[in-house]
Formats: structure tokens, C-alpha cells, sequence
């Protein structure tokens, strides 16, 4: 019986041992827990939380069965540590997969997709009116703008300033931007600066002969260019235009500072949307994804864009309101207030 309990001592003995052997030289890894989590998982955990809720299993989500295998620990100190993650994977097939799949798995997917938050936002303010012209904002310590700093361009107003207004009273400096409206540039009170004019994926005329410029060009024509000034909050609801905006705002970079961007998709302004209208926007958000946006909420615009899809032979709607934060552009400590 001694010689058991020695056993059993000497064991655990060296276990202790060898877990401060790992320490010490690095075995744990510690890992970026601020990315996503499965947007079907019990327990959902955004980034403010981790401080006060049990760790439970984050990586990457690549597909609906991608669940993480190991839990993440935390040490002594309070550090976060676990086995790394796989290599991360857009969860958005590339070009030619999504051409290969079948006009149902399509429909499903992008349904899917655009309503399955990848991160969690745990304190969501709603800015402006509760019904169409108003959106949400992440009030999170990681991605708020400070309110002493903050810049917003807010594109597709439609006579409704209740956003930036909200936006403005909470102490950011907001750029309105509409060319549909009989309305000339003008400051509404202190910080909304109305522009009429109108965004889009290059600089000219498109219909009505509406002046039109990319956010690139509006950020050198403002002075907020990216080594100037950051450009905290992207608000984008332009009936159709976004897809041509979008492209190119990736790839011009003028997207590369912002912490938060909420638009509304169109798949079809009217009728049903057709495959290459779900392609095409799925295309971009997966290049969004690529840039550090991901989804926190989204809102279904019932009202105006319900449809019956005759390839699934079920409701559903053309038009979604979508908030994603940037997890490339955290707030630094320093900077959070």
C-alpha cells in the first residue's frame, strides 16, 4: 500500500514538473480568441466576456461541422492558452465552387450565411429611428469609436437623418451623402456634413445624372485618407449600388481603418433574384471576409423586399440590413474608454 501512495506521489510529481517544462519553453501557444465562433455553438462568446465567462471552444468557422476538438485554458496569470487553431478558412467557397453548386445549394447557402453572426457583440445600440432609416452600432470596448474622434460616413439618407443625428450626439463627425434628395450641401447643427452626392464603384454619372464618387476619392477629397484619419463607421444603404461600391473600395484599400460597417444587400430590386445575383454577393462578402469584417447582426427587410423562391419553394427576402465589425482593427487598451 507505501509503495503504491509513492507511486501515485512520484507521478504526480512529475506531471507538475513537466507541465512547467512546457510553460517555460513555450509548448502552449496562446491564441487570437477575438475572431469567430461557430455560429451554432452552445455558448457563444464575444470578445468583452472572455474576461468573466468559462472559455469555451473558438476557432475559425470553415464549415457547419467545424467544430473545435480541443477547450481553450487559462493560466495562472489570466492568459488565454490552447492548442493553436488550424489554418483559418474564408467560409465562403472560392469563385468556381460556388458556380459548381446547385441553384438550391446556393439559395441556402447565402440565407444562411448573411443571418449567421460570426462574432458577438454584447452591446448593441440602436442609432436612429426603430423602423427603416435607423441602424445598430457595436458598442463593444473593442470596436466603439471614441466618441472625442470618431468619423462616420453615412451613404443613402433619403430625407432620414435619425442615424446621423444619433451618430452625432453621440460625439462623431458625420459625412451624409445622398444625391436623390432636393437638398444642396449643407452642416446640419455642429457635426453632420450633408454632401449631395452619391457613392459608388467609380467616379462620374450614373442615372439620373447623379454625381457620383468611391469612398477613396471621398476620403482624399475630405482629407480623411487613411494616413490621415481613421474612418470609424461605414453605413451603407444605396438601393443596388453597393456591389459596384464594395469591389472596389476593397480594392482600393479605403476600407483597410474601419472598425464597423453596416449595409444593406439588394439581391433584386424587384422580382426574384436570380443565381449570379446570389454569387455576385457572395463574392464580395467572402473578399469582406478577407478583410476583417465579420457579421455581429443581421435584420431581414420584411416590409419591402419578401418574395417567394420558387428554387426552394419557401419566404424569404432580398434585402438584409448587416452590421460586421473589422476584427483586424481592435481597439488598442490604451485607446478604449
Amino acid at each position: 500500500m507505501l509503495r503504491f501512495k509513492t507511486v501515485i506521489v512520484a507521478m504526480l510529481v512529475a506531471a507538475v514538473l513537466f507541465l512547467m517544462v512546457c510553460l517555460q519553453r513555450g509548448l502552449f501557444i496562446r491564441v487570437n480568441t477575438m475572431d469567430v465562433i461557430h455560429p451554432f455553438a452552445q455558448d457563444r462568446i464575444g470578445p468583452n466576456s472572455m474576461r468573466t465567462m468559462t472559455i469555451s471552444p473558438i476557432l475559425e468557422v470553415v464549415d457547419n461541422q467545424s467544430l473545435p476538438k480541443k477547450p481553450l485554458q487559462r493560466t495562472m496569470k489570466g492568459e488565454i492558452v490552447g492548442a493553436a487553431p488550424p489554418v483559418q478558412k474564408n467560409p465562403i467557397p472560392d469563385s468556381d465552387t460556388l458556380k459548381n453548386m446547385s441553384d438550391a445549394d446556393i439559395v441556402n447557402f447565402y440565407h444562411s450565411f448573411v443571418m449567421s453572426p460570426r462574432v458577438t457583440c454584447n452591446n448593441v445600440k440602436r442609432m436612429g429611428s426603430v423602423k427603416d432609416g435607423g441602424w445598430e452600432m457595436c458598442d463593444d470596448a473593442l470596436y466603439k469609436p471614441d466618441p472625442n474622434n470618431c468619423l462616420v460616413y453615412s451613404f443613402g439618407i433619403n430625407n432620414d437623418f435619425t442615424y446621423d443625428d444619433d451618430m452625432a450626439e453621440y460625439g462623431c463627425e458625420i459625412h451624409s451623402f445622398d444625391p436623390s434628395m432636393e437638398a444642396k450641401d449643407h452642416l446640419r447643427g455642429r457635426r453632420v456634413h450633408f454632401h449631395a452626392t452619391g457613392v459608388y464603384g467609380h467616379n462620374g454619372h450614373i442615372e439620373n445624372d447623379w454625381q457620383v464618387y468611391t469612398v477613396g476619392t471621398y476620403r482624399k477629397m475630405l482629407g480623411h485618407n487613411v494616413t490621415q484619419r481613421r474612418l470609424d463607421i461605414v453605413k451603407m444603404d444605396i438601393e443596388g449600388s453597393e456591389l459596384s461600391t464594395l469591389a472596389t473600395v476593397l480594392k482600393e484599400g479605403s476600407l483597410d481603418d474601419v472598425r464597423q460597417l453596416s449595409w444593406e444587400t439588394h439581391l433584386k430590386l424587384e422580382g426574384s433574384p436570380a443565381r449570379n445575383d446570389y454569387i455576385s454577393y457572395l463574392n464580395v462578402m467572402r473578399d469582406l471576409h478577407e478583410a476583417g469584417f465579420r457579421i455581429y447582426l443581421t435584420s431581414r427587410n420584411h416590409v419591402w423586399s419578401s418574395f417567394h423562391s420558387q428554387v426552394i419553394g419557401k419566404q424569404r427576402v432580398t434585402c438584409h440590413e448587416i452590421n460586421m465589425v473589422n476584427i483586424k482593427n481592435l481597439r488598442s487598451d490604451k485607446s478604449k474608454s
